[in-house]
């Protein structure tokens, strides 16, 4: 058999090589070059943008554009002469 008919088995952290693949996963467990169990259960910390943010809050509308009606607190969009609520006559600035 030549060199080239011959596997061989190679450590993904190390790259020592193994005619089988029982000395590769004997060797596996004893590699210094392979990461701990626990460090391969760690999840991976990423820096950027979450995926599943909650979107941040809307504005509330601003009631600086209301006009109040100073007896009943009735309000509108728009300047009233006449309240609608209370009937007050009204003279806006």
């Amino acid at each position: 058999m030549s060199d080239i008919d011959e596997k061989t088995f190679t450590c993904p952290y190390c790259d020592a090589e193994f005619k089988t693949k029982q000395g590769l996963a004997r060797h596996l467990k004893r590699c210094d070059a392979a990461p701990d169990e626990e460090e391969e259960t760690k999840p991976m910390k990423t820096s950027g943008i979450p995926l599943y943010a909650e979107p941040a809050p809307k504005p509330e509308p601003e009631d600086d554009d209301d006009c109040i009606c100073p007896e009943c607190g009735y309000t509108a969009k728009y300047e009233f002469p006449v309240c609608p609520k209370c009937g007050v006559e009204l003279e806006w600035d």
